[in-house]
């Protein structure tokens, strides 16, 4: 009696087939697909607590640049408002490619003269923060030559989404300061009162007019 010629179907080994039979079996197969969502979850969730992290900053970045121009506006030098932010988002910034700016490059070097501490990277972070940052403010007037007027300063901050997966539920593609990736815009309103300015005048008790 002749034996077949067409071989017969390969069957998978004992030993996986009875794994995957088992329960222990069903349970890896559930885990391996409910793994890539687990952490995904878990992407996001870490996103999310870093854009909370950066908005406190955010937050405190305004408060710092609208109480720079309390007196940096009625004196003439709206850049000291800027660079007030620039100074508190530095730490949440990360390194701009290329060489650091030349304002960002004296800072460190003025920081390095007085001792201040002064973290990694440093001229590269202030640079991305230049880059990634909008600071404006209203009424739009010209603060020289007017008395204390209240006003509203918002700071616009763009946040580089750092978490892979979870960055592409929020945020928008961009390169910013030499850097690509995703992107978040943050922003923060602050309302102070700016002092009188040298030039408002004042009546004859000293008091501005």
């Amino acid at each position: 009696m002749s034996q077949s010629m067409h071989p017969r179907p390969a069957s998978a080994p004992l030993g996986l087939r009875a794994i995957l039979q088992s329960d222990h079996g069903g349970a890896a197969v559930s885990f391996i697909l409910v793994l890539p969502i687990f952490l995904f979850i878990i992407g996001v969730l870490v996103q999310y607590a870093l854009i909370v992290n950066a908005k406190v900053m955010i937050d405190y970045a305004a408060q710092q640049a609208a109480r720079a121009a309390v007196t940096s506006l009625p004196e003439g030098t709206p850049q000291h408002v800027m660079s007030a932010a620039y100074m508190a988002l530095t730490p949440i910034s990360p390194q701009a490619a290329g060489d650091p700016a030349a304002e960002a490059q004296s800072m460190a070097d003025a920081l390095t003269q007085v001792g201040a501490p002064v973290m990694s990277g440093f001229a590269n972070r202030y640079t991305y923060a230049m880059a990634a940052t909008t600071v404006s403010w209203q009424p739009q007037i010209d603060y020289t030559i007017h008395e204390g007027q209240a006003m509203t300063l918002t700071l616009v901050y763009r946040l580089r989404l750092t978490v892979p997966a979870a960055q592409m539920v929020v945020g928008a593609s961009d390169t910013v300061a030499g850097l690509g990736g995703r992107f978040l815009n943050i922003s923060s309103t602050c309302q102070v009162q700016t002092s009188h300015s040298r030039a408002s005048g004042s009546d004859g008790n000293g008091w501005p007019n």
